[in-house]
């Protein structure tokens, strides 16, 4: 039988043992209820000193708190249901409350406070953020999770409004100096040295338009957009940082060309709605057209704003699974707990391990 930190192996024999054997695996995992009965004993004045984490009669241990915790924050599981699991996995010794899975959820947050402010620090030195938004109900009102992004981090905020207000609560944006991608949030264009926006998100709109208008300008669009793309792709591929300055201009020349033949096209779209659609959408790439092509300008600016949607999802799957939270401090919880899972997916480590070393008091995110 061989113990480490992660494994226990053990060797059952099966027949009369000798120098000659094969090997077949079993693998498997054993859930075990463990109490721990801390005595402290009398000095040699007669006093017992008992610290102040062992002033409770009972309290829970690490490894419970972060098995609830990696439930409610990897796995996504509402606390009423962790309760339940909680109670089955240890048939029916531990009978945990929503309190209790509120109060780990809470301690999480404080001891995860340093390594939050080290995810922020991290995005704001970064050259390129991605920001997004979804709304989530809680005591049976709609308030916002706001997530900030890169390849490497990702922090996510929990607010009662949307917009600037909230901007400016979380404190990110107002200090960046970087290039910001998103979804045409216009607010963001009050922040960051440039704004990029998403051409995925652009691209649906386009789509739609060709579909209801039958005209070719919006397909055109489409056309030089993912020509553009491939062209970066395969420049990138050769070690180039960025076009020459004449392709440049004629992929912002031609641009400009399908703008002003959707313009002529606009006295062909008979219907009053999918008109003003269209005049609106024309005028949208029009006014952002240095926005949607600065991923052609700047190699290091991406195409779309993917990463953040990705990121984003979690919560919206959340939302369907669990439904609403009970409390902004709930909320505020789970952000700051998403914030450590996702980042410590995005750099390849356990999230259970991080959560596990978190409670500990260390970090393994760097």
């Amino acid at each position: 039988k061989i113990r480490n930190r992660e494994v226990c192996h053990e060797i059952k024999g099966h027949g009369k043992p000798c120098d000659k054997f094969t090997s077949k695996y079993v693998v498997d995992i054993k859930t075990q209820t463990i109490v721990t009965e801390h005595r402290f004993y009398e000095d040699s004045n007669g006093k017992i000193q008992i610290p102040i984490l062992y002033r409770p009669d009972v309290q829970y241990g690490s490894g419970l708190k972060t098995f609830v915790t990696t439930l409610a924050g990897f796995g996504l599981v509402s606390s009423n249901r962790i309760v339940t699991f909680i109670r089955s996995l240890t048939n029916n010794l531990i009978h945990l409350s929503d309190g209790s899975v509120y109060h780990f959820l809470s301690e999480f947050k404080a001891k995860s406070a340093a390594i939050i402010e080290q995810i922020k620090m991290k995005l704001l030195n970064a050259p390129v953020m991605h920001v997004d938004e979804t709304g989530a109900r809680c005591d049976g009102k709609n308030m916002f999770f706001r997530n900030y992004s890169n390849e490497k981090y990702v922090l996510y905020t929990f607010n009662r409004t949307r917009g600037k207000k909230a901007i400016e609560a979380d404190g990110i944006l107002p200090n960046y100096i970087g290039t910001i991608v998103h979804d045409h949030n216009t607010v963001n264009y009050n922040y960051g040295f440039a704004n990029a926006e998403c051409n995925v998100h652009i691209i649906r709109y386009l789509r739609a338009n060709s579909e209801n208008t039958h005209n070719m300008w919006s397909d055109d669009m489409i056309r030089l957009l993912l020509s553009i793309k491939r062209s970066k792709q395969l420049a990138m591929s050769f070690g180039m940082t960025g076009f020459e300055e004449e392709d440049w201009e004629k992929y912002k020349n031609r641009y400009m060309q399908i703008i002003a033949d959707g313009l002529l096209s606009l006295k062909n779209t008979k219907s009053r709605i999918y008109h003003v659609d269209e005049k609106r959408l024309l005028k949208r790439l029009k006014k952002y057209m240095n926005n949607h092509l600065l991923f052609a300008r700047d190699f290091g600016v991406p195409f779309d704003n993917n990463l953040s949607e990705r990121d984003i999802r979690m919560v919206k799957t959340k939302m369907k699974v669990s439904g609403c939270f009970r409390s902004l401090e709930g909320g505020k919880s789970f952000a700051t707990l998403m914030s450590i899972v996702k980042t410590a997916i995005k750099q390849n480590l356990s999230p259970f391990s991080v959560i596990n070393d978190l409670f500990a008091g260390v970090s393994a995110i760097a």
